[in-house]
């Protein structure tokens, strides 16, 4: 192992990775500061432990290591030519096989994944889930904003489902960072160096010296390398598959609540009408009252519209007004009205609606008959009997 590099660096562990000095299949050598304690931990754990350390994520540090060992294959078969033959002459024992510079060119993507998607998708819904806590709240106190809190969160369930499907969709492209030619790539890494620097016994003089020189290029360690080319791309199928399902319970757990504000919705009035009892109870007396009126013509012995208006009775005798008592009576079933349709009425309310028809009896001297008679009662026999219905 190649002693000016440190494995506790990321950097340098990556270059390790690429020269064949680090492989998965291998565990992690660490030393202290003095060199005289050592510590085995496995490749996976380390790489781990880097990402955590240099706020990397698991999935492009993977993706940048093979990246560097494909370019650097690239870079060896320029500069090399013999080992770029000796590798053309593997690949040609195998079919469908292309040529070295297709054979190590970095698969072309599209779209890069971003990781930091799937971060936001993960704390996107953590908002989600607790927004949807506070609608208990909500039911709870009846609250007029109910209907807009949920047609807001079955806004956001929907652009959080569309950026999760937006994240499965660029993760597919990581599917041709799976082990391509690994049976070739395998091949590979059972020769060893030497097979790949053998020179002709022709070979000899100044073109024996310029092999040499270009020797040095290429590491000991080139089985490790091609190893290396087919262990990292399945550690990268691996995460992104971990990440895809992590991805898939994300969208489960979005459209569960989904269906929840669905059926909320469907519950829920979009504005809720206030009920007015006293007013409707007045305006179908009102009513009742007038067609009553309409139907029965005026007689001798009853008063007409215009003298009920003015307060005359029959006899011209003056009309009866309320008494406290009665008044109590009105009010009594007017509480119970309300309490029907679940409404409650104040005690302000009831005492301005007495201070009403006190001023109107100061004015007039008594209350007209007539009014009564919308209001609640008719007269029959000097006798006062309450009417609803």
């Amino acid at each position: 192992m190649n002693k000016h590099f440190d494995c506790n660096n990321s950097d340098d562990f990556v270059i390790m990775t690429c020269r064949g000095e680090l492989c998965p299949n291998k565990a992690v050598e660490l030393r202290s500061v003095g060199g005289d304690q050592r510590q085995y931990i496995s490749y996976e754990e380390q790489l781990k432990k880097l990402c955590a350390e240099n706020n990397i994520n698991l999935l492009d540090l993977l993706i940048q290591i093979y990246d560097k060992i494909m370019r650097d294959m690239l870079v060896r078969g320029n500069n090399v030519p013999l080992f770029k033959t000796k590798v053309n002459s593997v690949l040609k024992q195998w079919s469908n096989t292309p040529d070295y510079d297709d054979f190590f060119t970095i698969p072309s993507r599209e779209t890069d994944f971003n990781y930091d998607d799937v971060g936001a998708c993960n704390v996107g819904n953590s908002e989600l889930g607790e927004r949807m806590k506070e609608l208990e709240v909500l039911v709870a106190n009846d609250s007029d904003n109910l209907y807009h809190t949920v047609a807001n969160l079955q806004s956001d369930c929907k652009r959080m489902d569309d950026d999760i499907g937006s994240c499965l969709s660029d993760l597919d492209c990581l599917s041709d960072y799976g082990p391509r030619y690994s049976n070739v790539l395998l091949d590979l890494s059972t020769k060893p160096k030497s097979f790949y620097t053998l020179m002709d016994d022709e070979t000899e003089g100044i073109r024996q010296m310029v092999y040499h020189k270009n020797f040095r290029e290429l590491p000991e360690s080139l089985p490790e390398i091609f190893s290396n080319a087919v262990l990292i791309p399945n550690m990268i199928t691996k995460e992104s598959e971990h990440i895809r399902d992590n991805l898939r319970n994300l969208r489960g757990n979005i459209r569960d609540k989904q269906h929840i504000l669905k059926d909320l919705s469907g519950n829920i009035p979009e504005r809720r009408q206030l009920m007015e009892p006293l007013k409707d109870f007045f305006r179908s007396l009102m009513e009742s009252s007038g067609e009553e009126s309409s139907d029965e013509e005026p007689s001798d012995d009853e008063p007409s519209d215009d003298e009920s208006e003015m307060g005359a009775t029959p006899g011209n005798a003056p009309a009866k007004t309320l008494t406290p008592g009665e008044l109590k009576d009105i009010e009594g079933l007017l509480d119970e009205v309300v309490e029907e349709t679940g409404k409650s009425v104040s005690e302000l309310e009831i005492s301005e609606r007495e201070g009403k028809l006190s001023e109107k009896t100061d004015k007039t001297g008594d209350k007209p008959e007539a009014e009564l008679l919308k209001l609640a009662k008719k007269q029959q026999g000097g006798e006062f009997e309450l009417s609803f219905f």
